[in-house]
């Protein structure tokens, strides 16, 4: 894969993104790690949208 500036970040915020949701998905999770939830989902979705947007053209 030959990604560009905008398609590695929007690697990095894919992952940092997951990374955040899980702690938040435990049932008895922290009031911070709840709270994290929203701008990690928010981070998953910008990400795949850089990443899904990166490449010239039509896609294959």
């Amino acid at each position: 894969m030959d990604f560009t500036k905008k398609g590695l970040i929007g690697l990095v915020l894919i992952v940092v993104g997951t990374l955040a949701l899980v702690p938040g998905a435990a049932p008895d999770a922290a009031t911070l790690a709840q709270l994290l939830l929203l701008p990690a989902a928010a981070a998953v979705t910008y990400g795949t949208y850089l990443v899904g947007t990166e490449g010239d053209g039509r896609p294959v």
